[in-house]
Protein backbone atom coordinates (compact mmCIF):
# COMPACT_ATOMS: atom_id res chain seq x y z
CA UNK A 1 0.00 0.00 0.00
CA UNK A 2 2.99 2.27 -0.09
CA UNK A 3 3.61 4.29 -2.65
CA UNK A 4 7.64 4.94 -3.69
CA UNK A 5 8.03 8.70 -5.29
CA UNK A 6 11.08 9.44 -6.59
CA UNK A 7 10.99 13.52 -6.92
CA UNK A 8 12.39 12.80 -10.71
CA UNK A 9 10.21 10.46 -11.55
CA UNK A 10 7.04 11.78 -10.39
CA UNK A 11 6.03 13.73 -13.44
CA UNK A 12 6.04 10.82 -15.86
CA UNK A 13 3.47 9.65 -13.08
CA UNK A 14 1.55 12.23 -11.97
CA UNK A 15 -0.59 14.80 -14.04
CA UNK A 16 -2.71 17.88 -13.41
CA UNK A 17 -6.64 16.99 -12.57
CA UNK A 18 -8.57 16.48 -15.98
CA UNK A 19 -11.79 18.63 -14.34
CA UNK A 20 -10.41 21.85 -13.13
CA UNK A 21 -14.11 22.61 -11.47
CA UNK A 22 -13.28 19.11 -9.37
CA UNK A 23 -10.17 20.50 -7.97
CA UNK A 24 -8.55 22.41 -5.06
CA UNK A 25 -5.37 23.81 -5.94
CA UNK A 26 -3.64 25.16 -2.84
CA UNK A 27 -1.20 28.14 -2.64
CA UNK A 28 2.41 26.35 -2.47
CA UNK A 29 3.56 24.06 -4.79
CA UNK A 30 5.07 21.27 -2.59
CA UNK A 31 6.02 18.17 -4.88
CA UNK A 32 9.75 17.37 -3.87
CA UNK A 33 9.34 19.10 -0.77
CA UNK A 34 6.99 17.87 1.19
CA UNK A 35 5.36 14.60 2.04
CA UNK A 36 2.45 13.28 4.08
CA UNK A 37 1.43 10.02 6.55
CA UNK A 38 -2.21 9.12 6.14
CA UNK A 39 -4.00 8.03 9.26
CA UNK A 40 -7.65 6.65 10.38
CA UNK A 41 -9.62 9.74 10.98
CA UNK A 42 -11.19 7.22 13.94
CA UNK A 43 -8.10 5.75 14.77
CA UNK A 44 -4.93 7.73 14.11
CA UNK A 45 -2.94 5.20 15.38
CA UNK A 46 -3.40 3.36 12.01
CA UNK A 47 -1.60 4.17 8.91
CA UNK A 48 -3.17 4.30 5.74
CA UNK A 49 -1.03 5.26 3.32
CA UNK A 50 2.35 7.41 2.75
CA UNK A 51 2.45 10.11 0.03
CA UNK A 52 3.79 12.95 -1.97
CA UNK A 53 2.17 16.26 -1.31
CA UNK A 54 1.38 18.00 -4.34
CA UNK A 55 0.79 21.45 -2.83
CA UNK A 56 -0.18 22.73 0.84
CA UNK A 57 -1.60 25.88 2.14
CA UNK A 58 -2.88 26.25 5.81
CA UNK A 59 -6.46 25.18 4.91
CA UNK A 60 -5.52 22.08 3.08
CA UNK A 61 -3.06 19.66 0.52
CA UNK A 62 -3.65 18.13 -2.69
CA UNK A 63 -1.84 14.23 -1.83
CA UNK A 64 -1.08 11.48 -4.66
CA UNK A 65 -2.49 8.33 -3.25
CA UNK A 66 -3.04 4.96 -4.25
CA UNK A 67 -6.39 4.44 -5.95
CA UNK A 68 -9.13 3.07 -3.21
CA UNK A 69 -6.84 4.67 -0.30
CA UNK A 70 -9.60 6.77 0.95
CA UNK A 71 -13.28 7.97 -0.02
CA UNK A 72 -14.56 11.61 -0.45
CA UNK A 73 -16.50 12.52 2.87
CA UNK A 74 -14.01 10.54 4.52
CA UNK A 75 -12.20 11.77 7.50
CA UNK A 76 -8.57 11.18 8.01
CA UNK A 77 -5.33 12.31 9.94
CA UNK A 78 -2.72 13.57 8.07
CA UNK A 79 1.37 14.35 9.07
CA UNK A 80 3.86 16.43 6.90
CA UNK A 81 7.70 15.93 6.96
CA UNK A 82 10.39 16.95 4.13
CA UNK A 83 10.16 14.33 1.87
CA UNK A 84 13.64 13.24 3.10
CA UNK A 85 12.55 12.66 6.62
CA UNK A 86 9.22 10.70 5.21
CA UNK A 87 10.71 7.29 6.02
CA UNK A 88 12.62 7.85 9.08
CA UNK A 89 10.03 6.77 11.53
CA UNK A 90 12.48 8.79 14.55
CA UNK A 91 11.77 12.11 12.58
CA UNK A 92 9.03 14.41 13.93
CA UNK A 93 6.95 15.34 11.64
CA UNK A 94 6.30 19.51 10.48
CA UNK A 95 2.62 18.92 11.41
CA UNK A 96 1.17 15.89 13.27
CA UNK A 97 -2.14 14.39 12.96
CA UNK A 98 -4.00 17.27 11.94
CA UNK A 99 -7.85 16.37 11.16
CA UNK A 100 -9.14 16.89 8.02
CA UNK A 101 -11.55 15.24 4.97
CA UNK A 102 -11.16 14.46 1.90
CA UNK A 103 -12.83 17.07 -0.37
CA UNK A 104 -12.19 14.99 -3.50
CA UNK A 105 -10.16 12.07 -4.86
CA UNK A 106 -9.26 12.32 -8.87
CA UNK A 107 -8.00 9.64 -10.76
CA UNK A 108 -4.50 10.54 -12.24
CA UNK A 109 -2.05 8.91 -13.81
CA UNK A 110 0.11 6.43 -11.29
CA UNK A 111 -3.04 6.64 -8.16
CA UNK A 112 -5.52 9.42 -7.44
CA UNK A 113 -5.01 13.19 -6.76
CA UNK A 114 -6.92 13.66 -3.33
CA UNK A 115 -7.71 17.39 -1.74
CA UNK A 116 -7.68 17.31 1.90
CA UNK A 117 -9.64 19.81 3.79
CA UNK A 118 -8.06 20.32 7.55
CA UNK A 119 -10.49 20.62 10.14
CA UNK A 120 -8.59 22.56 13.31
CA UNK A 121 -12.27 22.95 15.01
CA UNK A 122 -12.01 18.62 16.06
CA UNK A 123 -8.62 19.24 17.80
CA UNK A 124 -8.02 20.78 21.09
CA UNK A 125 -4.98 21.15 19.69
CA UNK A 126 -6.43 23.96 17.08
CA UNK A 127 -4.02 27.00 17.61
CA UNK A 128 -0.88 25.09 17.94
CA UNK A 129 -1.89 22.68 14.84
CA UNK A 130 -2.47 26.41 12.60
CA UNK A 131 0.47 27.85 13.57
CA UNK A 132 2.76 24.93 12.44
CA UNK A 133 0.87 24.61 8.87
CA UNK A 134 1.62 28.34 8.67
CA UNK A 135 5.06 27.88 9.31
CA UNK A 136 5.27 25.13 6.65
CA UNK A 137 3.08 27.56 4.53
CA UNK A 138 5.67 30.18 4.94
CA UNK A 139 8.69 27.91 4.51
CA UNK A 140 7.08 26.76 0.91
CA UNK A 141 6.56 30.65 -0.29
CA UNK A 142 10.09 31.19 1.29
CA UNK A 143 11.40 28.35 -1.10
CA UNK A 144 9.69 29.28 -4.03
CA UNK A 145 11.45 32.55 -3.74
CA UNK A 146 14.35 31.14 -3.73
CA UNK A 147 15.59 31.24 -7.57
CA UNK A 148 17.95 28.49 -7.67
CA UNK A 149 15.42 26.50 -6.05
CA UNK A 150 12.84 27.15 -7.85
CA UNK A 151 14.06 26.32 -11.25
CA UNK A 152 15.16 23.01 -10.38
CA UNK A 153 11.60 22.52 -8.59
CA UNK A 154 9.71 23.47 -12.07
CA UNK A 155 11.64 20.67 -14.15
CA UNK A 156 8.79 18.91 -11.25
CA UNK A 157 5.49 20.79 -12.08
CA UNK A 158 2.87 18.15 -13.32
CA UNK A 159 1.64 18.53 -17.13
CA UNK A 160 -1.35 21.20 -17.58
CA UNK A 161 -0.90 21.81 -13.38
CA UNK A 162 -1.55 25.98 -12.62
CA UNK A 163 0.72 26.91 -9.65
CA UNK A 164 -0.69 29.52 -7.12
CA UNK A 165 -4.35 30.29 -6.90
CA UNK A 166 -6.62 29.15 -4.02
CA UNK A 167 -10.00 27.13 -4.02
CA UNK A 168 -11.56 27.10 -7.37
CA UNK A 169 -14.81 24.49 -6.89
CA UNK A 170 -14.86 21.62 -4.68
CA UNK A 171 -16.89 18.07 -6.03
CA UNK A 172 -20.79 18.64 -5.18
CA UNK A 173 -21.62 17.01 -2.03
CA UNK A 174 -18.23 16.96 -0.29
Amino acid sequence: MWMKFDSLAVPQQVSAARQEEDTVTYRQFALGILGARVYQGSNPSVLIAQSAVLDFDREGAALILEAGVVQPGEPVRVSFFLENDLRDEHVQPMVDRVPATVRYAMPVAGGLRVGVQFDYRTSVFAGSIRARARAVERLLSDWSGDDGADAGRHALLPVGYRQGGRIQRVVAGC
